[in-house]
């Protein structure tokens, strides 16, 4: 069974693979960028995607910049 997180599928994936390749587990298909665009992308913020607001303040996902490319990592359940 495929698991979710916030209405989204919850996928491992490679993030880079220089000399030692690096996973995350990434919510697929979740528009993400940074705290600045949240209601609006940026001017020169090409790698931004408005974020959704119940994603911002969750302990559970952080938004992650890597290659250009901005998406939001499963961190797991976290104690508030």
């Amino acid at each position: 069974m495929q698991m979710q997180y916030a209405g989204y599928d919850v996928k491992e994936v490679v993030i880079h693979d220089y000399e030692h390749p690096e996973t995350a587990l990434v919510l697929i298909g979740a528009p993400c960028g940074c705290r600045a665009c949240v209601d609006k992308v940026q001017p020169g913020h090409f790698a931004c995607s408005t974020s959704p607001l119940h994603l911002m303040d969750d302990n559970n996902v952080c938004a992650r910049l890597e290659g250009s490319k901005w998406f939001w990592e499963y961190v797991g359940e976290v104690e508030e």
